[in-house]
Protein backbone atom coordinates (compact mmCIF):
# COMPACT_ATOMS: atom_id res chain seq x y z
CA UNK A 1 0.00 0.00 0.00
CA UNK A 2 1.55 3.25 -1.28
CA UNK A 3 1.69 5.83 1.66
CA UNK A 4 -0.21 9.22 1.19
CA UNK A 5 1.84 11.59 3.34
CA UNK A 6 5.62 11.92 2.08
CA UNK A 7 7.54 13.73 5.64
CA UNK A 8 10.85 15.53 5.20
CA UNK A 9 12.66 16.61 7.99
CA UNK A 10 14.75 19.81 7.44
CA UNK A 11 17.55 20.12 9.54
CA UNK A 12 18.69 23.75 11.59
CA UNK A 13 22.17 24.87 9.15
CA UNK A 14 24.66 27.35 10.69
CA UNK A 15 27.38 28.92 9.63
CA UNK A 16 30.13 29.46 12.56
CA UNK A 17 33.12 31.83 12.02
CA UNK A 18 35.39 31.60 15.52
CA UNK A 19 38.45 33.99 15.51
CA UNK A 20 40.93 32.66 18.26
CA UNK A 21 42.32 35.14 20.89
CA UNK A 22 45.79 35.97 20.62
CA UNK A 23 48.25 37.97 22.39
CA UNK A 24 51.11 40.25 21.27
CA UNK A 25 54.36 41.51 22.89
CA UNK A 26 55.04 44.54 21.75
CA UNK A 27 59.25 44.51 23.35
CA UNK A 28 61.16 41.72 20.62
CA UNK A 29 63.84 41.15 23.56
CA UNK A 30 61.54 39.58 26.03
CA UNK A 31 61.62 35.65 25.98
CA UNK A 32 58.23 33.28 27.17
CA UNK A 33 57.29 30.49 26.34
CA UNK A 34 54.08 30.10 25.75
CA UNK A 35 51.82 27.05 25.58
CA UNK A 36 47.64 26.51 24.42
CA UNK A 37 45.16 24.69 25.94
CA UNK A 38 42.79 24.43 23.34
CA UNK A 39 39.15 25.33 23.95
CA UNK A 40 36.19 24.37 21.33
CA UNK A 41 32.79 25.01 20.16
CA UNK A 42 30.59 22.53 20.48
CA UNK A 43 26.67 22.56 18.91
CA UNK A 44 23.97 20.05 19.78
CA UNK A 45 21.01 19.95 17.38
CA UNK A 46 18.03 17.86 17.70
CA UNK A 47 15.84 17.76 15.31
CA UNK A 48 11.79 18.74 15.87
CA UNK A 49 9.96 14.67 16.36
CA UNK A 50 6.70 14.11 14.64
CA UNK A 51 4.32 11.85 16.21
CA UNK A 52 1.48 11.02 13.93
CA UNK A 53 -1.56 8.67 15.44
CA UNK A 54 -3.65 7.69 13.27
CA UNK A 55 -5.47 4.36 15.41
CA UNK A 56 -8.73 6.95 15.55
CA UNK A 57 -9.08 7.58 11.76
CA UNK A 58 -8.18 4.27 10.49
CA UNK A 59 -11.02 2.94 12.99
CA UNK A 60 -13.57 5.17 11.47
CA UNK A 61 -13.06 3.24 8.00
CA UNK A 62 -13.26 -0.30 9.89
CA UNK A 63 -9.75 -0.75 10.16
CA UNK A 64 -9.54 -1.49 13.73
CA UNK A 65 -7.20 -3.39 15.98
CA UNK A 66 -7.74 -6.86 17.38
CA UNK A 67 -8.69 -5.74 20.92
CA UNK A 68 -10.73 -2.88 19.74
CA UNK A 69 -12.85 -4.88 17.15
CA UNK A 70 -13.42 -7.65 20.39
CA UNK A 71 -14.20 -4.85 22.77
CA UNK A 72 -16.69 -3.33 20.40
CA UNK A 73 -18.06 -6.96 19.60
CA UNK A 74 -18.80 -7.87 23.01
CA UNK A 75 -20.15 -4.45 23.89
CA UNK A 76 -22.38 -5.07 21.14
CA UNK A 77 -23.43 -8.37 22.09
CA UNK A 78 -24.10 -7.22 25.61
CA UNK A 79 -26.42 -4.47 24.37
CA UNK A 80 -27.94 -6.97 21.60
CA UNK A 81 -28.83 -8.99 24.51
CA UNK A 82 -30.71 -6.59 26.59
CA UNK A 83 -32.56 -5.60 23.74
CA UNK A 84 -33.59 -9.33 22.54
CA UNK A 85 -35.26 -9.11 26.33
CA UNK A 86 -36.93 -6.05 26.25
CA UNK A 87 -38.31 -7.21 22.50
CA UNK A 88 -39.45 -10.39 24.41
CA UNK A 89 -41.35 -8.36 26.90
CA UNK A 90 -42.28 -5.80 25.18
CA UNK A 91 -44.22 -8.24 22.57
CA UNK A 92 -45.44 -10.28 26.02
CA UNK A 93 -46.98 -7.01 26.99
CA UNK A 94 -48.77 -6.69 23.39
CA UNK A 95 -49.67 -10.31 23.65
CA UNK A 96 -51.42 -10.17 26.77
CA UNK A 97 -53.34 -6.83 25.65
CA UNK A 98 -55.46 -8.33 23.05
CA UNK A 99 -58.78 -9.09 22.65
CA UNK A 100 -59.77 -12.30 21.27
CA UNK A 101 -61.53 -11.10 18.56
CA UNK A 102 -58.29 -9.21 16.97
CA UNK A 103 -56.12 -11.34 14.55
CA UNK A 104 -52.83 -11.29 17.09
CA UNK A 105 -50.42 -13.05 14.22
CA UNK A 106 -50.24 -10.66 11.77
CA UNK A 107 -50.06 -7.34 14.22
CA UNK A 108 -47.19 -9.03 15.78
CA UNK A 109 -45.55 -10.18 12.52
CA UNK A 110 -45.61 -6.10 11.36
CA UNK A 111 -44.29 -4.99 14.52
CA UNK A 112 -41.40 -7.24 14.05
CA UNK A 113 -41.03 -5.69 10.65
CA UNK A 114 -41.17 -1.87 11.84
CA UNK A 115 -38.65 -2.83 14.35
CA UNK A 116 -36.14 -4.84 11.76
CA UNK A 117 -36.04 -1.72 9.07
CA UNK A 118 -32.74 -0.26 8.87
CA UNK A 119 -31.61 2.81 10.08
CA UNK A 120 -29.69 4.84 7.08
CA UNK A 121 -27.56 7.35 7.73
CA UNK A 122 -25.18 9.58 5.83
CA UNK A 123 -21.47 9.45 7.22
CA UNK A 124 -18.09 10.64 5.78
CA UNK A 125 -15.07 7.85 5.71
CA UNK A 126 -13.12 8.67 7.48
CA UNK A 127 -14.90 10.39 10.28
CA UNK A 128 -11.81 11.92 12.13
CA UNK A 129 -8.36 12.86 10.67
CA UNK A 130 -4.89 11.87 11.96
CA UNK A 131 -3.79 12.74 15.73
CA UNK A 132 -0.67 14.83 14.87
CA UNK A 133 2.13 16.31 17.81
CA UNK A 134 5.66 17.15 17.69
CA UNK A 135 8.26 18.02 19.80
CA UNK A 136 10.22 21.07 19.31
CA UNK A 137 13.30 20.89 18.53
CA UNK A 138 16.59 21.59 20.79
CA UNK A 139 19.75 23.54 19.88
CA UNK A 140 22.49 24.04 22.51
CA UNK A 141 25.94 25.72 22.07
CA UNK A 142 28.94 25.08 24.26
CA UNK A 143 32.09 27.56 23.74
CA UNK A 144 35.40 27.13 25.76
CA UNK A 145 38.05 30.22 24.73
CA UNK A 146 41.53 29.18 24.46
CA UNK A 147 43.70 29.27 27.64
CA UNK A 148 47.31 30.34 26.99
CA UNK A 149 49.94 29.37 29.49
CA UNK A 150 53.12 31.79 30.21
CA UNK A 151 56.65 30.72 31.40
CA UNK A 152 58.37 34.36 31.45
CA UNK A 153 62.71 34.08 30.75
CA UNK A 154 63.69 37.50 31.83
CA UNK A 155 62.89 39.24 34.48
CA UNK A 156 61.90 42.53 32.62
CA UNK A 157 57.97 42.67 32.42
CA UNK A 158 57.33 43.05 28.63
CA UNK A 159 54.45 45.13 27.26
CA UNK A 160 51.77 42.92 26.61
CA UNK A 161 48.75 43.35 24.49
CA UNK A 162 46.08 40.57 24.65
CA UNK A 163 43.36 40.28 21.75
CA UNK A 164 40.46 38.72 22.97
CA UNK A 165 38.39 36.02 20.37
CA UNK A 166 35.22 36.63 18.79
CA UNK A 167 32.85 34.27 17.40
CA UNK A 168 29.89 34.74 14.97
CA UNK A 169 27.31 32.23 14.38
CA UNK A 170 24.82 32.71 11.83
CA UNK A 171 21.70 30.48 11.25
CA UNK A 172 21.35 29.78 7.15
CA UNK A 173 18.21 27.71 7.39
CA UNK A 174 15.93 26.80 10.24
CA UNK A 175 14.83 23.26 11.20
CA UNK A 176 11.71 22.78 9.86
CA UNK A 177 9.10 19.77 8.73
CA UNK A 178 7.63 19.51 5.22
CA UNK A 179 4.30 17.15 5.37
CA UNK A 180 3.12 16.11 1.44
CA UNK A 181 0.28 14.55 0.78
CA UNK A 182 0.14 12.16 -2.07
CA UNK A 183 -3.19 10.81 -2.56
CA UNK A 184 -6.48 12.01 -4.26
CA UNK A 185 -9.24 13.83 -2.61
CA UNK A 186 -12.28 11.14 -1.69
CA UNK A 187 -15.61 12.29 -2.64
CA UNK A 188 -18.61 11.27 -0.56
CA UNK A 189 -20.82 10.39 -2.51
CA UNK A 190 -18.62 9.00 -5.49
CA UNK A 191 -20.60 11.35 -7.87
CA UNK A 192 -19.68 14.32 -6.44
CA UNK A 193 -16.27 13.95 -8.00
CA UNK A 194 -15.13 15.88 -10.98
CA UNK A 195 -16.52 13.68 -14.04
CA UNK A 196 -18.54 11.31 -11.21
CA UNK A 197 -21.65 9.58 -12.96
CA UNK A 198 -24.81 10.32 -10.89
CA UNK A 199 -26.55 7.08 -9.66
CA UNK A 200 -30.67 6.87 -9.98
CA UNK A 201 -33.01 4.22 -8.28
CA UNK A 202 -36.50 3.48 -9.71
Amino acid sequence: MQPLLKIQTIPVTLAVNVQRAKLEVSQAEASVDITRDRGGFTVTSEPIQLHIDSSESRASTGLKTVYRALSEAARRGVRLGYEGVARIADDGNFLMDIQIKENTIPALAARSIDNSLPNMQMAFIPATGPDISWDPPELSMSYEMDKLNFDWRTQNRPELQFIPGDIEIEVEQYSKVVIEYLGEPLYVPPSAAPGGTVETWA
